[in-house]
């Protein structure tokens, strides 16, 4: 029965939440609803005009879904506010689709790399840690649930007495995991155990079973390159590392490694690394021969303005 318990001890169990466990906020970012591929479909075509926020999302996206959805798409780096338009009336279209929006737009919602920029985007998201506590606390090739899951944010919403938060939380994951490219497509659920019914007047329910998270089985090796100067922005602009680095997830850090965010391995990764030298040489240096294991990012730009190079 101790296998059944999560972190396999009664004694740490009963006591988890008072030996140092940092509590977070911004992790009910997207209420239930989380959000659906056909959101931001919906949101492309319109290319984030007033008309999709006045429109709800031509009726796909209404009310608290509206909230949601704005709270994503800010999360995920597509708007910036326009702080001159104030008032009740302006909640949603004052916030504008930006450069890095217009390139997404370009790629476009079948694109695979489209998601995974706004993944690396999500982790580092100012006002939600929601997908950062994703990437750094569900494991890796281990079977996941919705009550596992509960169990890890217990540790980080002790206040959250009713468990409406956590519960919040899940179903926000069901809805990435299943009606999003972030599930089988980048890893976050590569398999995925779930049940979907609709009712005669079109309500939709969906039951996860479970989860298995994996690697993101096609990386394009330019959305790595921008997860690198993420990661080197928030490590300070500290600009040389090695892969051993990358690849070590129990180092405390302001950055997110980008295998840690795909689930890449160090094979994987030399490949890509390689491969970004020798296309990116004014970008990039990485050494693993002789014994080497040297990443070097050679501009000083940030990574929005990698973008440019990049599109």
């Amino acid at each position: 029965n101790c296998h059944d318990i999560y972190s396999h001890c009664l004694r740490y169990n009963s006591i988890k939440n008072r030996i140092g466990a940092k509590v977070m906020t911004g992790l009910d970012r997207y209420y239930s609803f989380g959000i659906k591929e056909n959101w931001l479909r919906v949101y492309f075509d319109y290319e984030g005009t007033s008309s999709f926020w006045k429109s709800d999302g031509d009726g796909e996206v209404p009310n608290k879904k509206k909230d949601a959805f704005l709270n994503f798409v800010k999360d995920a780096g597509l708007v910036d506010e326009d702080k001159s338009l104030k008032g009740k009336e302006y909640k949603y279209i004052k916030y504008k689709p930006n450069k890095f929006a217009e390139k997404m737009f370009s790629l476009g919602v079948d694109d695979e790399s489209m998601w995974a920029y706004l993944m690396c985007n999500l982790v580092y998201a100012e006002d939600s840690e929601e997908f950062r506590w994703f990437i750094k606390n569900i494991p890796f090739s281990e079977t996941s649930t919705p009550e596992s899951i509960k169990l890890r944010l217990d540790e980080v919403m002790e206040n959250d007495k009713s468990g409406l938060g956590k519960r919040n939380i899940c179903d926000a994951l069901k809805s990435f995991l299943i009606k999003t490219p972030f599930g089988k497509q980048l890893g976050l659920g590569s398999v995925i155990d779930y049940e979907e019914k609709v009712s005669s007047n079109g309500r939709e329910t969906i039951t996860l079973n479970y989860f298995v998270r994996g690697s993101w089985k096609n990386p394009d090796e330019k959305v790595i390159l921008y997860a690198l100067y993420k990661f080197a922005e928030a490590c300070g602009n500290y600009r040389q590392f090695t892969l051993t680095r990358l690849l070590d997830t129990s180092v405390e850090s302001a950055g997110i490694s980008p295998t840690q965010i795909f689930g890449l391995n160090r094979e994987t990764m030399e490949k890509i690394l390689n491969g970004l030298t020798f296309n990116y040489p004014d970008l990039i240096e990485a050494r693993f021969t002789l014994g080497l294991d040297n990443i070097t990012l050679k501009s000083d730009k940030t990574a929005n303005e990698i973008l440019n190079e990049l599109f």
